[in-house]
C-alpha cells in the first residue's frame, strides 16, 4: 500500500473531511521556463528566423523588384502575426518578432519613400503596436515610435543653426525645451500611475525609458553646449520664457515627490536635503531626468529605476560639471560647498529623533 496517491485522489480526501472547500480547485501548474533556458531559445530563435528571413530576401533582391519586397513584407507580418496569436510554444513566438519586423522593414523598401520616411517608420510602427499583443515586439514598436517622436521635436529637424549662424532663432531651444518636458511627464506617468492594461502599458513604459535615457546625454549636450548658448546670447538677454519652460522640466520630479509624501507625510523631514540638489536639475537636463528616475525607484522599490538614474546622474552631472565655462577653482570649491551642506545635513538628520 505505499502507492502514493494521485493529486486528485488527495484533493478528494480533503474536501471530504472537511479540510478543504468543495469550491476549491488545485493551482495551475508553472510551466514557464528558466530563465537561462529562455535566453538560449531567444537567441536560437532569431539565429533561426534571420535564417529564414535571408532565403526570401536574397531572391526578391536578385529581382530588383519592388513588389516583390512588398508581397514578401506582407507575408512576413501576417505569418508572423498569425505565430503570436496562436501562441504555440515560446519558441516560434520569440522568432516570429523578427519576422514581423523584417516584414516591416520590407514593405517600408518596397515603397521606396524619397520623402516623410520618418512618417512611413511611425506609420508601420504604430500597426505592429497595434496588431500584435507579444510584449517584445510591441516593446520595439513602442520604442520606435517614441524615437520618430523625438527626432519631430529635435531642435534640428525644424532649424539646423550650423546653417544660419547669422540669424540664430529660438525655435531649436523651444522644441528641446517642451520636448524634455513632455518626455518627462509621459516617464512619471507611466510608471508612477501603472496605466492597465498591463499588456499595453507595461511595454510602453519600457520603451519610453530606454528612449528616455539612451537620448538623455543628447538633451545634456545640446542645452549645455554651445549651441542654445549661442543662440541665447545672440540678442543680448536671456528670454524670461527659457527659464519658465526649465521649471516647467521640474514638473515631472514634482509630481512624483507629491504622490510620495501624499502617501507617507512623515518622509517630508529626512528627504528635505534632496532640496539642495533641485538647482542641479534645474540647471542641467539630464539630472533633471537622473532626479525622477532615482525618485520613482527608491519610492516603489524597482532596482532598474534607481540602477538607471544612479548611472544617468553620474553621466550627465559629469557632463555638466564640465561643460560649465567657469575656472576650475571656482568648479572645485563649488563641490565642496555642496557636500559639505548634504554632509552636515546627514549628521543633522542622524542625531534627530
Amino acid at each position: 500500500m505505499n502507492k502514493p496517491a494521485a493529486w486528485s485522489e488527495v484533493v478528494a480526501g480533503l474536501q471530504a473531511d472537511g479540510s478543504l472547500s468543495a469550491t476549491a480547485s488545485p493551482p495551475a501548474p508553472d510551466i514557464a521556463l528558466p530563465w537561462p533556458v529562455m535566453v538560449l531559445q531567444t537567441i536560437a530563435a532569431w539565429i533561426a528566423a534571420i535564417l529564414l528571413v535571408a532565403a526570401f530576401v536574397v531572391p526578391a533582391t536578385m529581382g530588383h523588384s519592388q513588389a516583390g519586397f512588398i508581397i514578401v513584407g506582407v507575408l512576413f507580418a501576417t505569418g508572423a502575426g498569425f505565430v503570436l496569436r496562436q501562441g504555440a510554444s515560446f519558441f516560434l513566438d520569440q522568432a516570429a518578432v523578427p519576422v514581423a519586423i523584417a516584414g516591416a522593414v520590407l514593405i517600408g523598401i518596397g515603397l521606396e519613400p524619397r520623402q516623410h520616411v520618418d512618417l512611413l517608420i511611425f506609420v508601420l510602427a504604430a500597426g505592429g503596436f497595434a496588431m500584435s499583443s507579444h510584449g517584445l515586439l510591441r516593446f520595439i514598436a513602442a520604442g520606435t515610435l517614441f524615437g520618430v517622436i523625438w527626432y519631430w521635436l529635435s531642435p534640428l529637424y525644424w532649424h539646423d543653426w550650423y546653417d544660419d549662424p547669422v540669424a540664430p532663432t529660438m525655435l531649436p531651444v523651444w522644441f528641446a525645451l517642451v520636448r524634455n518636458v513632455l518626455f518627462g511627464l509621459g516617464l512619471w506617468w507611466l510608471w508612477a500611475r501603472q496605466p492597465r492594461p498591463a499588456s499595453i502599458w507595461a511595454p510602453t513604459r519600457l520603451a519610453l525609458l530606454a528612449v528616455a535615457v539612451a537620448t538623455t546625454q543628447d538633451w545634456e549636450a545640446w542645452m549645455m553646449g554651445g549651441a542654445w548658448r549661442g543662440i541665447l546670447l545672440a540678442g543680448g538677454l536671456w528670454p524670461a520664457w527659457y527659464w519658465l519652460v526649465r521649471l516647467l522640466a521640474l514638473l515631472p520630479l514634482a509630481l512624483a515627490v507629491a504622490d510620495t509624501l501624499r502617501a507617507d507625510r512623515e518622509l517630508a523631514h529626512p528627504l528635505l536635503p534632496l532640496l539642495l540638489l533641485a538647482p542641479l536639475c534645474l540647471l542641467s537636463p539630464a539630472m533633471a531626468v537622473s532626479g525622477l528616475l532615482i525618485w520613482l525607484g527608491l519610492a516603489q522599490g524597482r532596482a532598474l529605476l534607481l540602477g538607471l538614474g544612479v548611472a544617468n546622474a553620474l553621466l550627465g552631472f559629469g557632463h555638466f560639471y564640465y561643460s560649465m565655462a567657469w575656472p576650475l577653482l571656482y568648479k572645485g570649491l563649488g563641490l565642496l560647498l555642496l557636500a559639505t551642506i548634504l554632509l552636515g545635513s546627514w549628521l543633522a538628520l542622524r542625531r534627530s529623533d
